[in-house]
């Protein structure tokens, strides 16, 4: 990202072309959404000029009209855009947040988070990122999903048939690319997910459409390698070393990044389907990576749709997997510097549509932070708003350490 566009232009951008079904109410959420991404740590009447706006802000909140999803759509529908456009690898990462408003007690449509005792909504997240070594771009959002998890059924209260219907939360990694779409011809759009992502009926679904995926190994599946039937771990503790590499990684206890040095093995495999979905699915054959650092405590076990024919090519899906905790920030820019979680509105579907703005505000500050990142030796006022924050500041400065 060679510059920032102005507040104004960044608004006209990410939210030209919403369709509230009133033109006055277009222009009313962009001016409110202008006001918004100049101090997004704020309250909306510290955000707006005067109590008349403010009233304006929360009129507009409360529209039926104005939903999580239509606020983002005219953004999701420019990243995609940019992503088709791509002519390099476009990763699309994700993972999944609960929003805690455990504190506002009178917020009504929550649901518990956590180990049932708080109260809040569940969002999950995907980025598109085009991927260049050393400077990765963020396209933007490409889909976003907001939900309340339901109580938690009493044992032996419920039958097979009410479990099979119920929301289950596995399946929200299938349905956001469905909800994005099929990877265009001749393009590299590449999924990438953490250990909650290792899920069968996600990779047949790949499979099927043409996603291609780098994922994180979390279960012990059974696989075949070399004519026989094996555990995925007993297969890659044989593995012998390939070569070695060095990555950028960071614990989730500790904010600092460190570099360090991983050893690198690779195979191909096949992942036999598990005894519920003999007759449904087949066998996935795809390639599995290790990269492990004893010292360090580090062992990545990695699944890879895409061939893996020599140590460059494992190299470059650990890079991109390493990525992942972009998305990580993403949802620090939105409960840190957007401050989603001290929202005060009253109605669930007024909060829903506060989210969905937030959540595309949030994009703003991974922008100028990368910006920053980029452009070190530019003064500040040449990516940041005339107005800004201390929140917002303090955000980005952490983003760019």
């Amino acid at each position: 990202m060679s510059q920032t566009l102005t507040n104004d232009d960044w608004v006209d951008t990410n939210f030209d072309g919403v369709d509230l079904k009133d033109k006055r109410r277009n222009n009313r959420l962009k001016k409110t959404v202008e006001k918004m991404v100049a101090s997004p740590g704020e309250s909306i009447p510290n955000q707006m000029s005067d109590w008349a706006e403010s009233k304006a802000a929360y009129r507009l909140l409360s529209c039926d009209k104005v939903t999580f999803n239509v606020v983002q759509l005219p953004h999701r529908k420019k990243t995609k855009q940019l992503a088709r456009k791509s002519s390099l690898p476009v990763l699309f990462i994700e993972d999944t947040t609960a929003l805690d408003f455990t504190s506002h007690s009178k917020k009504k449509g929550l649901g518990p988070i956590g180990d049932h005792k708080g109260r809040g909504l569940m969002m999950h997240s995907c980025l598109a990122v085009e991927y260049k070594e050393n400077t990765p771009q963020i396209l933007g959002l490409a889909m976003q999903q907001l939900w309340r998890r339901e109580e938690k059924p009493h044992k032996n209260k419920e039958t097979r048939t009410e479990r099979n219907n119920r929301h289950s939360e596995s399946k929200i990694w299938s349905t956001t690319l469905r909800r994005i779409g099929n990877p265009p011809e001749n393009s590299n759009w590449v999924e990438v997910g953490d250990r909650a992502n290792d899920i069968f009926q996600f990779m047949d679904y790949c499979r099927k459409t043409k996603w291609n995926y780098v994922i994180r190994v979390c279960q012990n599946r059974v696989i075949k390698a070399d004519e026989k039937i094996t555990k995925i771990e007993e297969e890659l503790a044989q593995l012998k070393e390939a070569g070695r590499t060095t990555v950028v990684v960071r614990r989730q206890s500790d904010t600092t990044k460190k570099e360090i040095e991983l050893k690198v093995s690779y195979k191909e495999i096949e992942i036999q389907q598990p005894q519920r979905f003999k007759r449904k699915c087949k066998p996935c054959k795809i390639w599995v990576i290790r990269a492990w650092n004893e010292e360090e405590n580090v062992d990545w076990k990695i699944y890879s749709s895409l061939c893996i024919n020599n140590l460059k090519s494992a190299i470059e899906k650990l890079k991109w997997y390493a990525l992942r905790w972009v998305i990580e920030e993403y949802h620090k820019c939105l409960k840190t510097g957007c401050k989603v979680q001290d929202r005060q509105l009253k109605s669930d579907s007024a909060l829903k549509a506060m989210v969905g703005i937030l959540g595309i505000i949030a994009i703003r500050l991974l922008e100028i932070r990368d910006y920053s990142r980029v452009n070190a030796d530019q003064p500040a006022e040449k990516a940041m708003p005339k107005h800004f924050n201390k929140d917002y500041s303090k955000t980005i400065s952490k983003n760019s350490q």
